[in-house]
């Protein structure tokens, strides 16, 4: 199942949603940025690995819509990894799904 990354109403991009650790309703995958996310975004996830600042990724309003218009609601949040070091790699995980989501996916 495909999704994408928002943030408010800016698309960052698009992965494919995969199990992650199903006991604790983690779904994620790699992520295909739009330019957005390279241009105004990508610099924002780099610091915070650095230097935490979770109070400006919490006013990122991230959100995760599924290619069937369905908002996951994460109890845990999303989290992006973008390492420059494995700049082809970049992340997205969603954390605490419900099992509704998780059967989906599977």
């Amino acid at each position: 199942m495909k999704a994408s990354l928002f943030s408010r109403q800016v698309k960052l991009g698009v992965f494919s949603l995969n199990l992650i650790d199903e006991s604790m309703g983690i779904v994620g995958g790699t992520i295909y940025p739009t330019e957005e996310y390279f241009k105004n975004y990508q610099q924002i996830f780099r610091k915070h690995l650095e230097k935490p600042n979770f109070d400006k990724i919490s006013k990122l309003q991230l959100k995760v819509v599924t290619q069937d218009g369905e908002e996951l609601k994460p109890m845990g949040g999303i989290v992006v990894t973008d390492i420059k070091k494995y700049a082809d790699h970049i992340t997205v995980e969603v954390c605490g799904v419900d099992s509704m989501v998780m059967k989906k996916i599977r």
